[in-house]
């Protein structure tokens, strides 16, 4: 019966982050992504990503599953309050510019970006550069693609898989949930 919840979860189309499967029993049990190190340790599995992958990886897990394997299934989102977005228009458009060109000094200078985010994220500089190996980044102009249309049309088809297995009650109202406007103009900004 376990082995039968674990072959459900690999097979599904999509993985829902932050979720631990244990075999000790046959459900599932959540846990918030800074405490995946210690629920690995009462688990026999989590899912997971950078990086505490490498830490786990450290604590002798195996990987088992990347999503490599399901390419445009997974996407990193910024969310704010609706409340947000117009008292820190300003703010939000900066963040965004210092962001595309944190991924810029990644990609020019990935030696010294790796040497600066390795404290940051708990490991070596070798292993923040190996982290980003098979990794997607979308530059600017792919994340317009992806905000006026390729993301809305991957929660649509994630939400209907949900509803069909009573994770979801209703598909949400795509239109309003994604924002493109905060976006730099260009890469220059």
């Amino acid at each position: 019966e376990n082995v039968n919840l674990l072959r459900k979860v690999y097979s599904c189309p999509y993985f829902i982050p932050c979720i631990i499967m244990t075999f000790r029993f046959t459900g599932l049990c959540c846990c918030s992504f800074d405490n995946h190190l210690n629920c690995y340790t009462s688990n026999d599995a989590v899912i997971s990503f950078e990086p505490v992958k490498t830490q786990l990886l450290h604590q002798g897990a195996k990987q088992l599953f990347d999503s490599r394997k399901i390419p445009g299934r997974i996407v990193d989102v910024l969310v704010v309050h609706q409340e947000a977005t117009k008292a820190h228009t300003h703010t939000l458009k900066n963040l965004l510019i210092g962001y595309f060109k944190a991924r810029q000094y990644l990609r020019l200078q990935p030696q010294d970006a790796a040497r600066l985010m390795a404290p940051r994220q708990h490991i070596s500089a070798s292993e923040v550069l190996a982290s980003y190996e098979g990794l997607k980044l979308p530059d600017l102009e792919e994340n317009r693609v992806l905000l006026n249309n390729n993301l809305q049309d991957t929660i649509t088809d994630l939400s209907k898989y949900m509803i069909e297995r009573q994770l979801l009650r209703k598909i949400p109202d795509v239109e309003n949930i994604i924002d493109a406007r905060f976006l730099p103009q260009s890469n220059k900004e």
